[in-house]
């Protein structure tokens, strides 16, 4: 138990400093005033950020490898740095995404759900900045994740999805209140989150907690927002774990229209998981059409590749070359011409030389 720095008639107590003075080298950062003594919070760096308090550890306390050593005793927080002064110090850490000075403000009592008055949880501030290992330490010393109503129109696990790494999003799975089918302000589960922003591994632990992989309230997939992102590790994920190649828009495109448009990656992917590459909108409209139209001719390789997949135009419709050319697309006219006569049959010889190489000699 520290002790306070005790003065009985103008001498030391048990060899307390005299005269302001530093007791066995340790550091003072306080003054003494009309006998009070205003304490303050010191950093060694050059020593593994070891923190002094004046008087209010018994011993000092040493930090190796990231961790918190204490020699002769506990902190006793009545008598060091107040907590108010150390949530201040709690708020910068976190702010700057300092994980070792979170967990040892934490282990020397400062609050981890402390705010500031009509400012957000320190969790969330966290969470917000994208600071993964300091959001864990917070949760780990206590901090409270019950936070989807904080204003932002996203919940917390929608953010952690978006900004943190995995590891926060399976530690919030874990909490019962945190449901891998949550939904925003607008609507999106956070799977909706990991689609967009290429976050395969969250979206692995997401669908491992059960998410649903076809939400079937909304007119846009999970899948489909992937294709349109071009993040093809999740559309790979996605499609492993049983996303739907025919789920429909409202306009009655699939998913392989979305790939059709400069997507060949995402198109191998759909046909090897058995999406039909002359599926028809209620337009009319095939991938090839939607690809040849859309792709304002810049689309020639995912054109390249439908054709050898089978593709066609929809019947009664202008061919592909005719398309091409009335739009001036001249790189989409050159591959789709070295397709056709690649495909054209062998040109038959003359009637005549037929029946030259066919007569044989007799011996």
């Amino acid at each position: 138990m520290a002790h306070y720095n005790q003065h009985h008639h103008g001498q030391p107590h048990h060899g307390q400093p005299h005269h302001g003075q530093p007791h066995h080298g340790q550091q003072y950062h306080g003054q003494q005033h009309h006998g009070q003594q205003h304490q303050a919070w010191s950093h060694n760096n050059a020593h593994g950020r070891a923190f002094q308090h004046n008087g209010a550890v018994n011993g000092n306390v040493h930090h190796e490898h990231g961790y918190r050593n204490e020699h002769n005793g506990n902190i006793n927080n009545d008598y060091g740095q107040s907590n108010g002064a150390r949530n201040q110090e709690l708020v910068r850490a976190v702010a700057n995404g300092d994980a070792r000075e979170v967990r040892i403000l934490c282990d020397c009592g400062a609050n981890p759900n402390f705010s500031f008055p009509g400012r957000p949880p320190l969790l969330l501030l966290a969470v917000e900045r994208g600071h993964s290992s300091t959001a864990m330490e917070l949760m780990e010393g206590g901090a409270s994740s019950h936070l989807n109503d904080n204003g932002l129109g996203q919940p917390i696990l929608h953010l952690a999805v978006e900004r943190c790494n995995e590891k926060v999003v399976r530690y919030l799975l874990e909490q019962n209140d945190h449901k891998p089918n949550v939904l925003n302000a607008k609507g999106q589960t956070p799977l909706h989150i990991a689609a967009a922003g290429n976050r395969t591994d969250s979206a692995k632990a997401l669908l491992e907690n059960n998410a649903n992989v076809n939400p079937s309230k909304f007119h846009v997939s999970p899948l489909c927002i992937a294709i349109e992102k071009g993040n093809f590790d999740t559309i790979s994920l996605l499609l492993k774990k049983g996303a739907h190649v025919h789920a429909q828009y409202p306009d009655g495109t699939s998913p392989i229209f979305k790939a059709a448009i400069n997507k060949p990656r995402a198109i191998e992917l759909l046909i090897q998981y058995g999406a039909n590459v002359n599926a028809l909108t209620r337009s009319g409209f095939t991938p090839l059409a939607w690809a040849i139209q859309h792709g304002e001719g810049r689309n020639a390789e995912s054109v390249q590749l439908l054709l050898e997949k089978g593709a066609v135009m929809p019947q009664g419709r202008q061919t592909a070359l005719d398309f091409a050319r009335r739009h001036n697309f001249q790189r989409i006219e050159y591959v789709v011409q070295r397709y056709e006569q690649r495909q054209a049959p062998a040109p038959r010889p003359p009637q005549h030389e037929v029946a030259r190489i066919n007569k044989r000699p007799l011996y």
